[in-house]
């Protein structure tokens, strides 16, 4: 993964050889998810839904 765009050259190299992503902002969804994700893992669900509600 690169943190930054390849440039021709370095993408040219890899070209057909290797899958191409683009990263994309989060959407406020996606954010709501994630974060009822992680705090699912820590807390009771009632503690989830209000924290990840704020």
């Amino acid at each position: 993964m690169a943190a930054r765009q390849l440039t021709v050259n370095e993408l040219g190299a890899v070209r057909g050889t290797v899958p191409r992503y683009e990263r994309r902002p989060f959407s406020v969804d996606d954010v709501y998810a994630y974060v009822t994700k992680y705090f699912s893992t820590q807390w009771p669900q009632e503690d989830t839904d209000r924290r990840a509600h704020q």
